[in-house]
């Protein structure tokens, strides 16, 4: 019974289609009744959700208007030579992580913790550097496992199992992972 149980949640995992490199997920939402500039009326409706293809990537911005879960940062100005050591590590990336485009690069304080390099906004595909990052040696290995996190959901179910259990974690009933 558990064989079959995990076979439909898996199978439901194998039939989701997830957005491809070059393109966010925009999330199910529910849109107001407004009027457009022409006069037309237009009704309150659900939008569905879906893929929308990334326009420019990779572009380093000095300020955003997204809010951040479980972190704080104060989004600060680039300097031409953090960007470049960013382009450097991003330049870096093995092929099957370069694919993958960020919407925008921010430059932050720190991220909640203070010893934490850099951090990732999955759904928008953003790519946060903080301050604690132009002190470490290894800016390529830090940019792999942000991009990794951006990179997780489009990986095929299967890859994703194992994956998880080859890093040495579990996953609970709903199959999500759980940390050694």
């Amino acid at each position: 019974m558990m064989a079959f149980i995990f076979l439909i949640l898996l199978s439901s995992l194998v039939f989701a289609e997830p957005c491809g490199p070059h393109e966010i997920y925009v999330c199910e939402q529910w849109v107001k009744a407004y009027t457009k500039s022409d006069g037309t009326k237009v009704s309150a409706h659900s939008r569905d959700a879906h893929c929308r293809e990334i326009e420019r990537s990779n572009y380093f911005q000095d300020s955003t208007n997204q809010k951040f879960n479980n972190i704080k940062p104060r989004i600060k100005k680039w300097d031409a030579t953090q960007k470049s050591i960013v382009q450097e590590a991003l330049a870096l990336l093995p092929p099957w992580l370069s694919k993958y485009h960020l919407t925008e690069i921010l430059r932050g304080d720190v991220g909640g913790y203070p010893l934490n390099p850099a951090a990732s906004v999955i759904p928008n595909r953003t790519l946060l550097i903080f301050d604690q990052f132009f002190k470490e040696k290894d800016k390529r290995s830090i940019v792999i496992h942000e991009m990794s996190h951006i990179a997780f959901p489009s990986i095929d179910p299967i890859h994703k199992l194992e994956f998880i259990h080859a890093s040495g974690w579990t996953t609970d009933s709903d199959f999500k992972p759980v940390a050694p």
